[in-house]
């Protein structure tokens, strides 16, 4: 089904390099994706069936030019996906084709699985920043005064679709806390820990260790370890 006809009388002036999202439903979408912008929503009468299995879509100009296509299917989303309902299947690169199925990954988990009105969580331009992991600071002091309360974990990848477990271990090896487990990552990733255990209480001063396990289903496999302090109040 080619859009045009559906929106033959409906007039949206879209600016270059800005994101609209097509809809039956505007209240739906930000029922599910709190953070979208309505603005960037336009509710039209009918949207043409999008099953998940398989399916076709076009985009043609009024003339009935061909601008785009894609036949997509649900093997194009992460192995490590069993059901892919309700999650959206990404494009990473505009300078790549739209029928090239490795150039689509499923939306990221932090991102709730969608990124309406924003851009893809899997995106990757052609001037991205290289591949980086860091951690900060490298002593942390979660009492609550406001400073280096917080351990920040920041990743940036090249490659979409890694699924990501990441732990908290004491220097005794003792696993304190689980970040994430089996988490499927975006392209640009910030992951908090405030000093909690998984007993609920704050982590002693001491020596701790994280552990980022990456795994990603074309067989990559990526470990990063770093060290850090949590101090207390003197």
């Amino acid at each position: 089904m080619h859009l045009y006809k559906l929106l033959a009388y409906i007039f949206y002036l879209l600016d270059p390099f800005s994101f609209l999202v097509l809809t039956e439903d505007v209240g739906k979408v930000i029922l599910h994706f709190p953070d979208a912008d309505d603005k960037k929503c336009l509710e039209i009468p009918k949207m043409p069936p999008m099953p998940d299995r398989q399916g076709f879509i076009s985009v043609s100009d009024p003339d009935g030019t061909l601008l785009d296509a894609l036949y997509y299917h649900k093997e194009m989303h992460n192995l490590f996906i069993s059901n892919p309902e309700g999650i959206s299947l990404e494009r990473i690169s505009p300078d790549v084709a739209s029928g090239d199925p490795d150039n689509w990954e499923s939306a990221s988990s932090s991102s709730g699985y969608g990124t309406p009105t924003k851009v893809n969580s899997q995106f990757l331009g052609s001037g991205s920043a290289p591949a980086h992991i860091s951690v900060s600071p490298e002593i942390v002091s979660p009492d609550g005064d406001g400073i280096d309360d917080i351990l920040n974990i920041q990743m940036v990848l090249q490659t979409p679709g890694y699924s990501a477990n990441l732990f908290i271990f004491n220097i005794r090896g003792v696993l304190i806390q689980a970040l994430t487990e089996n988490r499927l990552l975006g392209t640009d990733e910030n992951i908090s820990w405030d000093g909690t255990m998984d007993a609920g209480d704050i982590a002693p001063p001491g020596h701790y260790i994280l552990l980022l396990e990456m795994v990603h289903p074309k067989g990559y496999r990526e470990k990063y370890k770093k060290n850090f302090v949590i101090a207390g109040k003197q």
